[in-house]
């Protein structure tokens, strides 16, 4: 696949949080810890790293464009 364990189950990680951003009506903070993060600016420092803006940024844009559709 050309990238390390590790990366694979971070990027697939991010996805599930994604889905669970858009989707879902748990807290950040509660996305966080399911997920194993140690708290909110912990996950915020991650999906930057991966998406360039923080998690209550991408929800925000998700649930906008949920409901314009």
């Amino acid at each position: 696949m050309g990238i390390t364990v590790k990366r694979y189950i971070d990027h697939y990680r991010m996805g599930l949080i994604q889905n669970q951003l858009t989707y879902s009506n748990l807290t950040i903070k509660k996305i966080a810890y399911d997920f194993g993060f140690s708290d909110e600016s912990h996950l915020n420092k991650i999906f930057k790293k991966y998406w360039n803006m923080s998690a209550k940024a991408f929800r925000e844009i998700k649930k906008k464009d949920l409901q314009t559709q």
